[in-house]
């Protein structure tokens, strides 16, 4: 792990143990790269509770209960994915905070609408940090291909979520692209959405 990598999780690993809090996730396209890479700081049991790498539709829907009609209407690569994915993983593994990606890491299994590249990541925080979450500039201007299709046209979704648990949490999805080749674009994910939530709590 790079020197910028390590301190962006030892950054992350600060906000949440400040607010006692633990993080959860679920990962498609990166295969638990998120995961290991959180648990590579010694002392991440105190912060990282555990991850879901739901690489399948079937686990995804058995595990982190992503409804079928979801992924039969927009896909396992799509911002509803994406959002019952991390939220699926926050109760699951009984988490605080929950960081999901999917997406098309390549080389092959691209398509016109969703090229190789095309990630959704998911982020569900508690409430208290929505305003946060809702003011993230990495969120506000993404970069989007002109050759997308209309499906792509719907960059992020946000939204308050009640999953029978004290408080409630804020969710937010949104589409990024990242060019190069597969180990590249997992690599971009990874630190994309550690950034993301690292942001949300240090602001």
């Amino acid at each position: 792990m790079d020197k910028n990598l390590r301190d962006l999780i030892a950054d992350l690993a600060v906000g949440l143990m400040a607010r006692k809090q633990v993080l959860g996730t679920a990962e498609s396209c990166t295969g638990g790269l998120i995961g290991a890479f959180c648990t590579a700081l010694p002392g991440s049991s105190e912060w990282f509770g555990g991850g879901i790498i739901a690489y399948s539709n079937d686990i995804k829907q058995r595990l982190l209960n992503v409804p079928q009609s979801v992924l039969e209407r927009h896909g396992a690569v799509s911002l509803e994915t994406a959002r019952d994915m991390a939220l699926g993983a926050l109760s699951a593994l009984k988490v605080d905070c929950a960081i999901s990606v999917t997406g098309v890491a390549g080389p092959g299994g691209g398509s016109a609408e969703k090229p190789v590249g095309t990630v959704v990541i998911g982020l569900v925080v508690p409430s208290e940090l929505g305003s946060r979450l809702a003011a993230l500039p990495e969120l506000a201007d993404l970069d989007v291909p002109e050759n997308r299709l209309e499906g792509m046209n719907n960059k992020r979704i946000s939204g308050l979520a009640d999953i029978s648990r004290p408080g409630s949490h804020c969710y937010v999805a949104a589409t990024h692209f990242f060019s190069g080749d597969r180990e590249t674009i997992r690599m971009a994910t990874v630190v994309q959405a550690l950034k993301l939530l690292r942001d949300c709590m240090s602001k």
